[in-house]
């Protein structure tokens, strides 16, 4: 067991905070990450730009078809929890930073 931030956990228990939780997330990936018209995607997007199947709930638009629409990398890509842990850091970040500035 380790201590880590006042929570016991053990190796497996780390693992399982390193799963992706796409119901949880904000687009991440949808937004960050590039990729290319192949196989694997139907269309270019470049990092840093919604994909066009991202609504403004951050959910995907085509999550149920996304093979059958040309976005087999999708389904394959784990952020590995990046998703959901990256905002969530971020917005205490900014909380903090504003506790200690106001």
């Amino acid at each position: 067991m380790f201590e880590n931030n006042g929570y016991l956990t053990s190796p497996d228990n780390r693992r399982l905070r390193l799963q992706a939780d796409c119901e949880n997330c904000f687009g991440l990936c949808c937004v960050a990450l590039p990729f290319a018209a192949s196989a694997d995607f139907a269309i270019d997007k470049d990092a840093g730009k919604p994909c066009e199947n991202l609504q403004s709930d951050f959910r995907c638009g085509i999550h149920n078809s996304l093979r059958q629409r040309g976005f087999r990398g999708c389904t394959v890509y784990d952020c590995f929890g990046a998703g959901q842990k990256v905002p969530n850091y971020l917005r205490r970040s900014r909380l903090a930073a504003s506790a200690r500035i106001g």
